[in-house]
């Protein structure tokens, strides 16, 4: 039995033994196995160890509460437009299997299962938000960038040494999207847009732990998540994910009010002195991978000076007109949540996928959840550094959804769900505006500690 299969095997029943003891630990627990453990097919269903990791704290969490006879959650303002959107999207996957027929309503549906996962971090932290305090966020903010420096290591493992990388997981690196990346940083994501997005997201929420003292990081880990996610990143070769980074690395210094500007200039600076030095590392003792990266960069700055924009995007935009032709023939209720590449082609942008996929209905209800989203984040971004590292990672990615699609990427939308939900959550509490509960008179606020700064507030 190969590392991966038994990492997941054993995750389902360990996690639940594990999290009705302690039901705090659901959380740490999923996101140091979401960037680790890959996929893996059980029963025919692709499910990871991070994947059983969340059933198996949705069954304690659910298990304390009709223990405790508690069944309230937590109301916050994205989390009408976040179960809208689900809803809308399963009657999209209802749609497929209507017009395409039983096989890929099927297919549809197993894709809307895994979105349903993405997002389902971000309810149960709704359902358990009475114990998101200082302590927790600091524990799960010291777990991403744990999680994101090991994901990233990977990265680097299977680009460098890919023979030891595929040989660990008994992954067949010559099978499908994969085999076009190669010579690309992939880990145990297979898709080097997917890693990029998600050390986008590690990499701003590292900004925002250097410069903010009240968080308290471990910098020995703040170090390792920089020094390792910047090389994995640039490795990726993913132009998108570049693309995010820059979007969401300027937000940030944008937005971060409570940072003062000498300290952004020093952030901005260590950044781009670490890329010199990878940049130094690899020509030096890896002259092809230095090659192959300076030769990409120089070919998208070619094609986007002669006006090639298309060959610059990988031919992404030649592609769009078949988007169209989708959407005039099913205007309404669209073709069916992810049929676009099954039936018609591969667009890589999330703004037209949902429109094609979902027609006008599906695709109001979608801008109506990432409006939803975007207000949240703003306003987050208003009271503490950790609102500004989520309203950057929502820019980045809302920028890299405009050439991947990154609502499949289910990986980095879990990640993003967990952060903003710790961060609504947190703020909820700390601003004395603490979230509504359905038939429960109010609690007071919690005592403030005066022995250590706080996070939020």
């Amino acid at each position: 039995m190969n590392c991966a299969l038994l990492l997941t095997v054993a995750a389902f029943p360990s996690s639940v033994v594990l999290l009705v003891a302690k039901p705090r630990l659901w959380l740490p627990a999923y996101l140091l196995l979401l960037p680790i453990a890959p996929q893996v097919a059980l029963a025919g269903v692709p499910v990871s160890a991070s994947s059983l990791v969340l059933v198996g704290g949705m069954t304690s969490i659910l298990l304390h509460k009709l223990l405790r006879r508690d069944l309230t959650v937590g109301a916050f303002p994205p989390m009408t437009a976040t179960l809208a959107f689900l809803v809308s999207v399963f009657f999209s996957s209802i749609n497929a299997g209507l017009i395409w027929g039983d096989d890929l309503g099927d297919l549809s549906l197993m894709k809307w299962a895994r979105l349903v996962e993405s997002f389902l971090p971000f309810i149960l932290l709704a359902a358990t938000y009475r114990v998101v305090d200082d302590s927790f966020v600091r524990r799960a903010v010291n777990t991403i960038l744990l999680a994101g420096t090991l994901g990233a290591a990977l990265g680097i493992l299977s680009c460098v040494f890919p023979d030891a990388f595929y040989t660990l997981y008994s992954i067949d690196r010559y099978r499908g999207f994969q085999f076009a990346c190669l010579w690309r940083a992939v880990g145990v994501f297979l898709d080097p847009n997917h890693l990029s997005s998600f050390l986008a997201i590690v990499l701003v929420l590292a900004a925002a732990t250097a410069t903010d003292r009240a968080l308290a990081i471990n910098r020995l880990l703040l170090g390792a998540a920089v020094a390792v996610c910047l090389p994995a990143m640039l490795l990726t070769f993913s132009r998108a994910g570049w693309l995010n980074l820059l979007a969401a690395g300027l937000t940030f210094l944008a937005v971060a009010r409570r940072i003062q500007f000498a300290r952004r200039v020093r952030v901005a600076a260590v950044v781009v002195l670490s890329l010199l030095v990878v940049v130094g590392v690899l020509a030096r003792f890896h002259p092809e991978l230095s090659s192959s990266l300076w030769r990409r960069v120089a070919l998208t700055i070619t094609y986007l000076t002669s006006g090639e924009i298309d060959r610059a995007f990988s031919g992404r935009i030649s592609v769009w007109e078949g988007v169209a032709e989708a959407f005039a023939a099913h205007p309404t209720f669209g073709i069916g949540y992810k049929m676009l590449p099954e039936k018609v082609v591969m667009a890589d942008n999330n703004y037209l996928c949902f429109l094609a996929e979902g027609g006008i209905a599906g695709a109001l209800v979608w801008l109506l959840w990432l409006v939803s989203v975007t207000v949240a984040a703003a306003r987050a971004a208003r009271r503490h550094s950790l609102g500004a590292c989520v309203l950057a990672a929502w820019v980045g990615m809302l920028a890299n959804m405009m050439s991947a699609d990154v609502m499949t990427y289910w990986r980095t939308v879990g990640l993003f769900m967990s952060i903003l939900g710790l961060v609504l959550i947190a703020s909820h509490r700390r601003g004395g505006n603490r979230a509504p509960e359905a038939g429960c008179e109010q609690p007071s606020n919690p005592r403030r500690s005066p022995e250590r700064p706080e996070i939020l507030g």
